[in-house]
């Protein structure tokens, strides 16, 4: 975080930017309050040194102004308008927005400030009281609330230190004002309402969370007034403390801004999970010791997809096809039918068929009837909710989805001849002005009904219609040259019309013609993309 000292803001008042920058006025001619500039050096927005702070022009105050409303989303003007006022003012977090980090190319919306934990067991422990009349208590359980979320999506554990001395835990929970040990005074005006440090070198001061004692926190559901939700502040903070800067992302938990939550509880961000697991990796679940056993007829191949999704059981990674109740294992070698049938009830709690399903950060959605499920492997993570419910501004009882896809930040549903598109929102999903769709009009080449849809691990898309499937340039969102192609030439490859187990597809010489299938089908998709 930038150190601002008082007396670099000494005269600050008489500074006053009148010239123009290629004859327009990029600031209105008024004067630039201290507190703004303040503001601007310390969330890293003006890059200037504390000797060149006398000396500032009208186009370092502007250009600063402008990464402000970009970062914020509020119009780009270069002006110390009323809204960028707004937001210079707002509550929000005492971290910089803008770091010597930030200067690479963001390739997702989420930033990491560089250090990371170099152990998975964190100690933490609250050390002192506050003065909102909340229990110490209280603010405990707000706290393991608070870490439990980063630890579902992370392979982190956080252990609480009950006993003294808690001056030893990794992360340090406490209640300050004003100037209180550390580099960074808090106001006690209402603009920076807590702030923590970086894992850094992991000693001293790494990790630790700071509450700025003067503000009003709440543990109440619908905070008032000036009142400050604690469990978003903490999360947003503990986000800090595991090595996140702050996102652009509006409804983003790592968002700088207090949002004015209001409600019982609140999930985790795409946006937020994409940024933690980049640094900590994927969660890891354990072992599944499951025996697959058909608990349907076997000696029925699969005709045709109705959903597919990869799934990791444990370590190891499964592509599964979905055909209404029943459903099917894949193999990686040829991606012919491994195993199965398996009724998807016997691992998918509450599912009792599957119409459509994508898969965001390991959270698998699965789509039926008017209802969808979320769940992390083959555990539930959501219970069954109405589409319309999280994908929101869908018309009431929406439902029967044919195929969705997950491009980027965006869902995509597909249902009979239309499509939807929808954007990130907080926890759900919000319908994308203009929608629906045609397929026909925007997606060239795809037949006007499709029956599923799926994101290889390599970014390809695949789109299945019957007994045949599509390859789609996602970047033209057109069908790629020499397809479509028959399902039974690799997705649905059975060994025969009889038993499909494993084991009637180990039989000695098998190894051998897959490999040579499989450099088959890679060359034939070179020439192909050649031609293209």
């Amino acid at each position: 975080m930038v150190t601002v000292t008082d007396p670099i803001f000494f005269g600050l008042s008489l500074l006053f930017l009148k010239s123009t920058v290629l004859g327009t006025p990029l600031i209105s001619n008024e004067e630039i309050d201290p507190k703004s500039i303040k503001f601007l050096l310390d969330k890293g927005y003006l890059k200037t040194t504390q000797s060149e702070v006398g000396h500032l022009q009208q186009r370092d105050i502007s250009g600063a102004i402008k990464r402000l409303q970009s970062f914020a989303k509020i119009p780009i003007t270069g002006q110390l308008d009323a809204q960028t006022r707004e937001y210079i003012f707002k509550p929000r977090c005492g971290m910089p927005d803008i770091t010597s980090n930030s200067n690479r190319k963001r390739k997702r919306k989420y930033l990491l400030q560089g250090t990371k934990w170099l152990k998975q067991n964190l100690t933490w422990a609250v050390e002192n009281d506050n003065n909102d009349g909340i229990s110490r208590t209280d603010v405990q359980n707000i706290m393991r609330r608070s870490f439990e979320k980063w630890a579902a999506v992370t392979n982190l554990k956080f252990i609480e230190l009950e006993k003294q001395p808690v001056n030893s835990a990794d992360i340090r929970v406490s209640f300050e004002i004003k100037k209180h040990g550390d580099p960074y005074a808090f106001d006690g005006e209402g603009g920076t309402l807590a702030h923590a440090f970086y894992p850094l070198e992991n000693t001293g001061l790494a990790g630790d969370c700071h509450f700025d004692d003067d503000e009003v926190f709440t543990i109440a559901a619908n905070p008032s007034g000036s009142q400050k939700n604690l469990l978003w502040v903490a999360v947003h903070e503990l986000g800090h403390s595991i090595g996140l800067e702050h996102s652009d992302v509006r409804g983003a938990i790592m968002y700088p801004w207090y949002t004015n939550f209001k409600g019982q509880d609140f999930d985790l961000t795409f946006d937020d999970i994409s940024g933690v697991q980049s640094i900590y990796g994927y969660k890891v679940l354990p072992t599944s010791t499951t025996t697959y056993t058909p608990v349907v007829s076997k000696g029925v191949c699969p005709t045709y997809i109705g959903a597919i999704l990869r799934i990791k059981e444990g370590k190891i990674e499964r592509t599964l096809v979905f055909n209404k109740e029943k459903y099917y294992r894949l193999n990686h070698l040829d991606f012919g039918v491994d195993d199965g049938p398996y009724v998807v009830s016997s691992k998918f709690e509450g599912v009792t068929y599957v119409d459509a399903a994508f898969t965001i950060n390991e959270l698998h959605y699965f789509f039926y009837g008017d209802s969808f499920s979320v769940f992390n492997g083959f555990t539930m993570y959501k219970p069954a909710r109405k589409i319309s419910d999280g994908f929101y501004n869908l018309e009431a009882g929406f439902r029967d989805v044919d195929a969705a896809l997950l491009i980027d930040y965006s869902v995509y549903f597909f249902k009979g001849e239309y499509y939807w598109r929808f954007s990130l929102q907080r926890n759900d999903y919000l319908l994308d002005s203009g929608y629906p769709k045609k397929i026909a009009a925007n997606w060239y080449g795809l037949p006007n009904y499709v029956d599923a849809a799926f994101t290889w691990t390599n970014g390809e898309i695949y789109f299945f219609k019957g007994s045949e499937y599509y390859r789609v340039n996602k970047n033209r969102f057109s069908v790629e040259y020499g397809y479509p192609v028959k399902l039974s030439e690799s997705f649905l490859k059975c060994s025969s019309q009889g038993d499909i187990t494993s084991s009637s597809r180990s039989a000695k010489g098998h190894t051998s013609s897959y490999f040579i299938l499989l450099i088959t089908v890679l060359l034939i998709d070179w020439l192909r993309m050649r031609e293209m």
